[in-house]
């Protein structure tokens, strides 16, 4: 089988295809600056931003406050019941060496 290279067309060039846009001129950039300054800007957001970064901080002081609060009754607890033991194992020995100091002086048992 012969193929006829006559048939075949020419593939486009990316030139001839792409169809060019208009020219439009460049208008000149102004000297003068139309976007706000950042002190303008500051300015506006900061009694907004000041606000939301208080709330934010009372929000965190009262949760540490609150996780604080709890772990300081727990030590407290602790440091009475370690105190109550202590004061109940004194008593004892204290009772106990009434106890024999009454037994060594009592007259009725001479």
């Amino acid at each position: 089988m012969k193929t006829s290279k006559s048939g075949l067309k020419p593939l486009p060039t990316l030139t001839q295809v792409v169809i060019p846009a208009p020219v439009q001129p460049v208008q000149p950039v102004q000297d003068n600056n139309t976007y706000p300054s950042v002190d303008s800007v500051l300015q506006q957001i900061m009694p907004s931003v000041e606000e939301r970064i208080r709330t934010l901080v009372e929000q965190v002081l009262l949760e540490h406050r609150s996780d604080l609060t709890s772990r300081l009754r727990s030590d407290i607890e602790m440091i009475l019941g370690e105190i109550r033991v202590s004061q109940d194992a004194q008593s004892a020995a204290g009772n106990a060496a009434v106890s024999v100091t009454n037994q060594l002086f009592d007259p009725s048992k001479r």
